[in-house]
């Protein structure tokens, strides 16, 4: 039975009401409410109509206690933080119905599953951020698409005169679009609509933007601005490639919210799939796993480099370094090759290591780069001496099980941001890092690390990945201690306070965080 019901606060646009309804659960949920008890009340959609019109109806209804929306609403506009678009788990306590439901179950996917999505607001998408005009849409549409990977554009718009401006610059390209009400009124098309709430003009508005907002949400990537359309893609899908035309500067083109741009861009940290360059580094006796590491990564990446250290073995696009290149080399050459300014994450993987799941690994280090911009991720990598009892720092907890503060990951399989990469450069360690000082490789991760942590810049743990690794070494461990010797007296006092920090009172490393 319903205990409290959701209420409307102000008229506003069909997914600006529902996704207060989500964050009005979240808040709720946050109080001890038990959310099986809350309801929606009947006057929530007060443009379109009765909310059973599209949602269950058992979860339609009036409560003697009400809770408004409005002081639901726990997001900032526009949405900057990961945590907001992980909404999705509300929905089961006010689903679709079983007519929209089936409606969007009949959108294929495969027939999206390559198109590049373009949300265009054009009607009364001034106010919450700055004003984008369509030939800027189009430009930023027209420069990704030519990166290559999409066959199609998916177009969902407000304003009736956008689909042909695209079918016009886009003459060779499939254009999907769906024949949607649309508008030229400079105010939104929920306003424009001459009908009252549950007429069909109404239900079907409702229809449609639901219908536009999923068939975002699979698509290959999207271009938008932040709206409530575009949110609840993301929501819809977590992991979608969003390139947001309104937090650049650049792009002002007349009335804006009072946010300063640059509050934007530091309000959305987000890693691309593109903005992550991988590396796979192979030796004697690796080469099978390399290449099936290697294959996998390219159904993710497309081009993947290898760095070869195995004369007999060996396959075209391979940099082939030699046997006598050990890490030290090869992760020189990863240095040398990664694309500064361009890329924003170095991806290694040794040879010898096996998964099955790279692309979620790829993906949650995306999620989790949005939640806590870290500067360094790793995945759980088995038979390493850096163990959770070695390495957790106990004094951070984040607010997923699965995500740990470490002193310091392996370098098997690690993600290393850029701004650990200048770091790097600009305190001159390369000099003391070179191939014929730091052939074996010892130092590699504690220097990296150490990096992160100077920097402020969180080094994670993901346990939900177990990265397989065989156990055992193939190189000399007192040579490679030797090196590591030698390159600890060329570091800095505070490089040498925080790699001690590491290797000992690890809860010490808080303190880059303070």
């Amino acid at each position: 039975m319903s205990e409290i019901s959701l209420v409307e606060g102000q008229h506003r646009g069909f997914l600006s009401n529902y996704l207060t309804i989500l964050t009005s659960f979240r808040t709720l949920e946050k109080e001890g409410v038990d959310l099986e008890t809350v309801s929606v009340s009947p006057s929530m959609f007060m443009l379109y109509g009765n909310p059973s019109n599209w949602f269950d109806e058992s979860k339609v209804s009036d409560a003697s206690k009400s809770f408004n929306t409005q002081d639901g609403w726990d997001c900032d506009y526009p949405w900057g933080s990961f945590r907001d678009f992980d909404l999705d788990k509300y929905r089961k306590y006010f689903p679709f119905n079983k007519r929209i439901q089936d409606k969007l179950d009949n959108i294929s996917k495969e027939k999206y599953q390559n198109s590049l999505a373009v949300h265009y607001r054009g009607t009364d998408g001034v106010g919450h951020t700055h004003r984008v005009s369509v030939e800027d849409y189009i430009q930023s549409t027209d420069d990704e698409f030519k990166t290559g990977g999409y066959d199609s554009i998916f177009v969902a718009t407000d304003q009736s005169d956008v689909i042909d401006k695209f079918k016009d610059h886009f003459k060779d390209v499939k254009i999907f679009h769906y024949d949607h009400q649309r508008t030229l009124s400079t105010a939104g098309l929920h306003y424009s609509i001459n009908a009252q709430p549950n007429t069909p003009e109404r239900i079907l508005a409702g229809d449609e933007v639901i219908t536009d907002a999923y068939t975002l949400s699979i698509c290959k990537t999207l271009i938008a601005k932040s709206s409530n359309i575009s949110n609840f893609a993301r929501i819809l899908n977590p992991f979608l490639e969003t390139l947001y035309q309104d937090l650049d500067s650049s792009n002002d083109h007349g009335d804006h919210a009072d946010f300063e741009s640059q509050d934007y861009l530091e309000r959305f940290p987000q890693i691309r799939t593109k903005d992550i360059q991988p590396f796979i580094f192979n030796w004697r006796n690796q080469f099978e796993k390399t290449c099936a590491t290697e294959d996998a990564l390219k159904e993710i990446f497309g081009e993947v480099t290898v760095i070869n250290s195995d004369e007999e073995n060996t396959r075209p696009g391979w940099i082939d370094l030699g046997d006598s290149a050990y890490f030290g080399g090869q992760f020189n050459k990863a240095l040398e090759l990664f694309k500064r300014g361009e890329k924003k994450v170095l991806l290694h993987v040794q040879g010898d290591a096996t998964y099955h799941d790279w692309d979620t690994l790829v993906k949650d280090s995306r999620k989790y780069y949005n939640l806590y911009e870290w500067g360094i991720y790793a995945p759980d990598i088995m038979n390493v001496w850096y163990t959770p009892e070695h390495t957790d720092i106990n004094g951070i907890e984040s607010e997923d099980e699965n995500i740990k503060m470490v002193a310091c990951t392996d370098e098997t399989v690690w993600f290393i941001h850029e701004d650990v990469l200048d770091e790097y450069y600009n305190r001159g360690l390369l000099e003391h890092m070179t191939p014929d000082k730091l052939k074996f490789g010892w130092g590699w991760d504690l220097v990296m690390n150490a990096v992160s942590f100077l920097i402020g810049r969180p080094v994670m743990r993901d346990y939900n990945h177990p990265i397989n690794h065989p156990k055992g070494t193939n190189y000399n461990k007192d040579a490679a201690g030797v090196e590591m010797s030698n390159l600890w007296s060329a570091l800095t006092d505070d490089m040498k306070e925080c790699i001690t920090n590491i290797k000992g009172d690890r809860e010490k490393l808080i303190k880059y965080f303070s």
